[in-house]
């Protein structure tokens, strides 16, 4: 797979409307959504830092960590004239403990 630009910290597979899926996020600053029967991206999702952590949540919902927050995407099933993947919103989750450092 290519695309990203520095390294790939994370993948999760899954599958979307029936059609296997890889997200990669990658110490670039972006994650990647990639249609495996396909072969091609179908979206990318930039970020402000590096991603560190990805999981698929079971109501179509993507965590991703980067630095100290946690965004969850909510994903758009495919639809007419719309492309594959559709962000819908996106919530920026503070570190639990609201404590700076390490």
């Amino acid at each position: 797979m290519t695309g990203h630009t520095y390294s790939v910290f994370a993948i999760v597979c899954t599958v979307q409307d029936g059609r296997p899926v890889a997200v990669t996020g990658s110490q670039d600053g972006t994650v990647r959504i990639r249609d495996l029967t396909a072969g091609r991206c179908i979206d990318r999702i930039p970020l402000p830092t590096p991603c560190t952590a990805l999981a698929w949540g079971s109501t179509d919902h993507l965590f991703v960590a980067f630095d100290r927050d946690v965004a969850v995407l909510r994903r758009k099933p495919y639809g007419r004239n719309e492309g594959p993947v559709r962000r819908t919103g996106i919530v920026r989750v503070s570190r639990a403990s609201g404590q700076d450092g390490p």
